[in-house]
């Protein structure tokens, strides 16, 4: 017969006590290089846009939803080799002021020298094989609208612009509000008509705020704030219900604090601050907190984990 090992009995039972301990208290460690993809991630967030065939045989007027209509004129689109597109071509659409989530999807609504407020922003591509068009002749965008509002203008933002900043439309007949007959056999359409010279992903109907001018909105952090960076991390500004506006909040490297000196001469903003970081596949942080512009000169926000979905949630609510 072996002799019994009674070190055996009294370590492993020692052992095993040690091991579940160290399971039960394992704690996930972010990833505070992890470099977010904003723009897939926004798209998860706030949803796609719709996409839509149409076929330019025999046809040049096209509703893509309720509200939004387009206008194609015969050999209107050009492919990158400069040959005229007949056929299939797809639509992607989204109306962005339905809903102050959308907003997030957004260009910031400003020019060099004004805060806008967006009173109706889409954006619009038309692609042929899948490689966006060019415009040889302009196109019309007719938006449906019992009422007209005289202040707003017209501002474009073309694809791949380095710089995002809304341009005023000055081109005659660019943009009118009235009742429309597109061609024979379609309905009147009464709303707003757009002519489009040229290409342009982002429409604006918006209005003048303000001058901007400098002035400085801190965003304090209170939980561990020096794993938040421009990598992993989205903040934005994004105003209550009277008017429309989003811009991006920037970041300090130094102070490590995101920020914002976008401000309105003797104009106050009220809104929002929304913070989401991603420090993995699905490890998500968020935080939200009210902030005024031209009037707060530091904001606060507490942020704790959640889902995708709790961060949906969350947006929809704003």
């Amino acid at each position: 017969m072996k002799p019994v090992n009674i070190q055996y009995y009294i370590l492993l039972p020692l052992i095993l006590f040690l091991s579940s301990c160290f399971k039960d208290n394992t704690e996930f460690i972010p990833d505070q290089n992890h470099l977010i993809n904003s723009e897939l991630l926004i798209s998860d967030l706030v949803g796609k846009p719709a996409s839509l065939i149409l076929d330019l045989e025999g046809k040049t007027f096209f509703p893509l939803n309720e509200k939004l209509a387009i206008e194609i004129p015969d050999s209107s689109l050009e492919d990158y080799l400069g040959n005229i597109i007949r056929g299939k071509i797809k639509v992607e659409i989204n109306e962005l002021t339905s809903s102050k989530k959308n907003l997030l999807s957004c260009p910031e609504s400003v020019t060099h020298d004004e805060i806008l407020n967006c009173s109706k922003l889409f954006n619009i591509k038309i692609y042929h094989n899948n490689i966006p068009v060019i415009y040889q002749k302009p196109i019309s965008i007719y938006l449906k609208s019992d009422e007209v509002d005289e202040n707003v203008k017209l501002f474009i933002l073309s694809h791949g612009e380095a710089e995002q900043n809304w341009t005023e439309a000055f081109l005659n007949n660019t943009f009118a509000y009235g009742n429309w007959k597109p061609n024979e056999g379609e309905d009147l359409i009464r709303g707003y008509k757009f002519i489009l010279e040229q290409e342009a992903e982002w429409i604006m109907l918006g209005s003048s705020l303000g001058t901007r001018e400098k002035k400085s909105l801190s965003l304090e952090i209170e939980n561990t704030p020096s794993k938040f960076n421009t990598k992993n991390t989205l903040a934005f500004f994004i105003s209550d219900d009277d008017v429309n506006v989003i811009f991006k909040m920037d970041y300090n490297p130094i102070e490590k604090k995101f920020y914002t000196d976008k401000s309105i001469n003797n104009e106050q903003i009220k809104g929002k601050i929304v913070l989401i970081g991603q420090f993995g596949k699905e490890a998500f942080e968020f935080g939200m907190t009210n902030a005024i512009i031209n009037a707060d000169n530091y904001a606060k926000v507490f942020v704790k984990l959640a889902t995708k979905e709790e961060i949906k949630a969350m947006l929809n609510a704003l």
